[in-house]
């Protein structure tokens, strides 16, 4: 299979459903890049309504058009070719996880939920990549429809099926598990420290679970991850605000602005370009530090 110049290749001896389902994973990134980068999308519809009109039973040009449409958000057209294509051919079950995309966009969740387990369906056989996909999409849509818990078991299913996960699929699990209340809070730390445990400390992950700890009131276990992240020496200044806030909810105010001086005193050594683009921290830092010693000066 080869991608040139936005177009797609099929290999003479790749079958349909194959051909349908490998679309997703190399025309979906590589064709949308490259036919932004050569022309304005009327050009291009153009080329393809004639394609289309000449090619009356190949779906090859449909799902480029209605792929077209899709980045554009013109997504009943969208709809329109993907559903021709898959009239014409429904072994082409990649269409099936366009069609799904264009449906959450245009705000028909339950028309996308249909699309994204019939995807599923259609590729349990084809690898580790479509199901991966199919399974996060699913969780997309099933947050679109206000079920996060659903959601986060998709989601969870997804990172069970990945032999080489991303940090952003434990980051999504988790929050549609806090969305779920916070009686999912355990489920939703476990998964984050999967990932840490996969990834090592990685901030984005420790941020989320702080976060957590932090909303679930137990400040000791949000500071202790803080400090992990405080060590490794990024953005300490901000750090140590964020362990003022913590220290603040927690009612030890003393530790607090304590931290908020630290916090303080790292930026006014910075040079002062620095400095400035860091106002708006310091501004907070010094409100953080005015209100606390009103309290312990009233006090």
């Amino acid at each position: 299979m080869d991608v040139q110049a936005g177009y797609f290749i099929q290999p003479a001896r790749t079958s349909r459903m194959e051909w349908g389902v490998r679309i997703i994973s190399i025309v979906g990134i590589a064709f949308a890049q490259a036919v932004f980068a050569h022309g304005e999308i009327h050009d291009r519809v153009r080329v393809l309504d004639a394609r289309i009109r000449s090619e009356p039973q190949n779906i090859e040009p449909l799902i480029r058009r209605g792929q077209l449409f899709l980045e554009a958000n013109h997504f009943n057209e969208a709809i329109i070719d993907f559903r021709r294509s898959l009239d014409l051919d429904l072994n082409a079950v990649g269409v099936r996880y366009y069609l799904g995309q264009a449906f959450l966009r245009s705000g028909d969740a339950a028309q996308a939920e249909r699309e994204a387990r019939l995807y599923i369906v259609g590729t349990r056989d084809q690898g580790e990549d479509a199901a991966v996909q199919g399974y996060r999409f699913l969780g997309q849509v099933l947050s679109a429809r206000n079920q996060p818990l659903a959601a986060a078991v998709s989601y969870v299913t997804a990172l069970s099926r990945s032999s080489a996960p991303e940090a952003s699929q434990y980051l999504e699990a988790a929050e549609a598990y806090v969305t779920g209340g916070s009686t999912h809070f355990g489920r939703a730390l476990k998964v984050l420290d999967e990932g840490i445990r996969r990834f090592g400390t990685i901030t984005s992950l420790q941020q989320a679970a702080i976060d957590i700890e932090r909303k679930a009131g137990r400040f000791d276990a949000a500071l202790s991850r803080l400090e992990t992240l405080i060590a490794q020496g990024d953005a300490r200044e901000r750090r140590l605000f964020q362990k003022g806030e913590i220290l603040f909810d927690a009612k030890r105010l003393a530790d607090a602005e304590e931290a908020y001086s630290q916090a303080g005193s790292l930026l006014r050594a910075m040079p002062p370009a620095e400095q400035k683009s860091h106002a708006q921290l310091t501004k907070e830092i010094d409100a953080r530090l005015g209100a606390l010693r009103k309290v312990s000066g009233g006090q």
